[in-house]
């Protein structure tokens, strides 16, 4: 993650602080007005001793005050068309581990620098062009990725074959106490596992408060996971490089590794498994392939080819993008790789003729439609990118369609996203004003999602809807007599329709100071 070359360097602990609590609560992939932007101005005063305090006592008590359970949402894999759960941390959890974090953001970047060969091709920086001060991604500026091309050109000359593998759930399966085993070593950190001044056991406690006191498991979505996950992560590249092995490229947990031979990839594959074991991590069946192999994806050099060999003139015609998105379909269902048609969308020239625009849009509607998972990028390469005369007329139909199919399918994302764009645009939902409303809130209800349950709230309170407005109020009002760690799966919800007084009545008073200061989790 930190390698010589980029990294968090010049990142101090408090940008990695603010980054974290401002940009991190709220993972990519959901409905934008979901934000934490401003939170790190809140920081509760009970947590501070997280940030000083070198007695175990006082630490453990202090995490431990500030464990809570998370929402759980399920939004669409990157890459592939299947659900995936993710996790919103309860923001009082979220602060204790960033604040251990930034406590200790010095050792975690020389314990992640420490590999000779860095492997880790995910980095942690500062953005300049950017609204996000904090990211975490495999491509930087483009000298970072002259350097790559040109290092995995090095790890290939002289190899014939190259392994592939990943592994299986590496974050939900990934064990707290791992991280002091990785950063201390296993045997030290099993004899001092309430030693507070072993930098990964603060950071085991503070990463187990996020998930209610858990230790299987980081939570998925936050920046902060990813962090967490570095440390053990970059531990076993150190054993790999100790084991001679240093042509190898790790993007998260996916690993690649360039070999002289079939025997050496098949040697890597079970070192790398035994490695894994150590932290009780479980590698997937790795692949062994010939070289040489494509430089890029081969769906993505079809569709760069397709665009690369027509003119300028001939790409702004209905038959280059029917024919793009068509060649998109098919590779999508071939490769089963999601992110075809994303790429797909995304290529397409914005200077179309406004008859070609009308068919493009209409074409990504349909399949924004029978592929949800395209939501989140429709508004912006779609209707605002390749806007026309009709355009507002079929964002709306879009809307409409996709908050039914997502009450068709009971799928949470589809929900979100039709209800912010909703809101986004001022477009009112057919199903929510039919004589059929009453079955549609239920079916909603049934979704169990606290983010839909929000913006619903939000949508029947802009729109007047009294009735389904109370009956969003009254589950959360049965919220308030629940135990805590059902309130923290729906702390959202919880927030939006409670007023302070009734946040501390049951409980949860982190955010009746929030409420109190007129904090918003949600920008609509």
């Amino acid at each position: 993650m930190l390698s010589r070359t980029t990294t968090g360097r010049g990142l101090s602990d408090v940008d990695v602080l603010v980054g974290l609590l401002n940009q991190s609560l709220f993972t990519d992939g959901l409905p934008p007005c979901f934000s934490s932007d401003g939170l790190s101005s809140h920081i509760p005063r009970s947590a501070r001793p997280i940030l000083t305090s070198s007695n175990a006592a006082v630490l453990w008590r202090t995490i431990r005050k500030h464990s809570h359970s998370y929402i759980r949402h399920e939004t669409p894999h990157p890459s592939k068309n299947k659900p995936r759960q993710i996790s919103i941390p309860h923001p009082e959890s979220h602060i204790a581990q960033a604040l251990a974090i930034q406590r200790y953001w010095k050792q975690i970047k020389g314990h992640c620098a420490k590999p000779a060969f860095p492997l880790s091709r995910t980095f942690v920086r500062k953005l300049a062009n950017s609204p996000r001060i904090f990211d975490m991604s495999y491509w930087g500026s483009w000298p970072e990725q002259r350097l790559l091309d040109y290092q995995r050109l090095e790890h290939m000359t002289g190899c014939t074959a190259i392994a592939k593998t990943d592994i299986v759930g590496c974050f939900p399966t990934m064990y707290t106490h791992s991280i002091p085993w990785a950063a201390h070593g296993v045997s030290t950190a099993k004899r001092k596992r309430d030693d507070p001044r072993l930098w990964g056991n603060v950071l085991d406690r503070a990463t187990q408060a996020t998930r209610d006191g858990q230790t299987n498991g980081l939570t998925v979505g936050p920046r902060s996971s990813n962090l967490i996950a570095e440390i053990v992560l970059t531990k076993i590249d150190q054993m790999l490089i100790k084991a001679g092995y240093t042509a190898v490229e790790r993007s998260i947990d996916n690993y690649t590794f360039y070999a002289r031979d079939r025997a050496q990839a098949d040697r890597f594959l079970r070192d790398l498994a035994q490695f894994l074991r150590a932290f009780d991590l479980t590698m997937h069946e790795g692949q062994v392939l010939p070289l040489p192999q494509a430089s890029e994806k081969d769906w993505v050099s079809q569709l760069n080819s397709t665009r690369l060999f027509t003119r300028k003139r001939s790409r702004r015609t209905k038959r280059f993008t029917t024919t793009l998105l068509d060649e998109a379909v098919r590779l999508a269902r071939s490769t089963g790789n999601a992110a075809v048609l994303k790429y797909a969308i995304k290529m397409v020239d914005s200077d179309l003729p406004s008859a070609v625009r009308r068919s493009f849009v209409r074409q990504a509607m349909n399949l924004g439609i029978l592929y949800p998972y395209l939501a989140p990028i429709m508004d912006e390469h779609v209707f605002q990118k390749h806007y026309y005369d009709g355009t507002d007329d079929a964002r709306k139909e879009f809307i409409n369609e996709l908050f039914d199919v997502a009450l068709e399918r009971s799928h949470p994302s589809a929900l979100c996203h039709s209800l912010h764009l909703a809101l986004e645009h001022k477009v009112r939902l057919e199903g929510l004003r039919s004589a059929g409303v009453n079955e549609t809130v239920r079916e909603i209800d049934r979704m169990n999602d606290c983010l839909g349950l929000v913006l619903l709230y939000i949508y029947a309170t802009r729109h007047r809807l009294s009735s389904t407005r109370i009956k969003v109020s009254r589950r959360a009002a049965g919220l308030r007599s629940a135990d805590q760690a059902d309130q923290d799966r729906f702390w959202l919800l919880l927030y939006q329709t409670s007023r302070a007084r009734s946040l501390e009545a049951c409980g949860q008073t982190f955010l009746a100071e929030l409420k109190k200061r007129n904090f918003a989790f949600v920008l609509c």
